[in-house]
């Protein structure tokens, strides 16, 4: 698997939240930090062999626009692997967010999206 840390893959073997995305995205955190307990960060290019290797994730989060891929592409990587869960996409305020909601709906049928606007956590 590639760009896997031993821990990361210690930790896909029990229930997890699985990360699209890396460690410095959340504000405070960088990939030296430990694990955050119930989360385990994957990389995008990572995420089919995740889904191949082990059970699947209790839920997927990621930021909505990352480096190098966007809700909808994991949205569609989930739909190949034939997730049919929970998939939140993390944003900042979003002018249209029903028109990225439909263009996951077509890549990913079925699938559980919803996009949290980061302010409302903490409004």
């Amino acid at each position: 698997m590639s760009n896997w840390n031993s821990k990361a893959r210690a930790t896909l073997d029990r229930d997890a939240i699985y990360f699209v995305g890396r460690k410095n995205v959340i504000e405070g955190l960088d990939d030296t930090d430990p694990k955050i307990d119930g989360f385990v960060f994957v990389d995008f290019e990572s995420l089919a062999d995740c889904f191949a290797a082990r059970p699947r994730p209790t839920a997927i989060l990621s930021v909505l626009i990352g480096n190098g891929f966007d809700a909808v592409n994991i949205a569609s990587e989930l739909h190949r692997s034939g997730y049919q869960g929970q998939y939140r996409a993390l944003a900042s305020a979003i002018p249209a967010p029903n028109l990225i909601k439909r263009e996951v709906a077509q890549v990913a049928p079925g699938l559980d999206f919803e996009i949290i606007e980061v302010a409302d956590l903490f409004g």
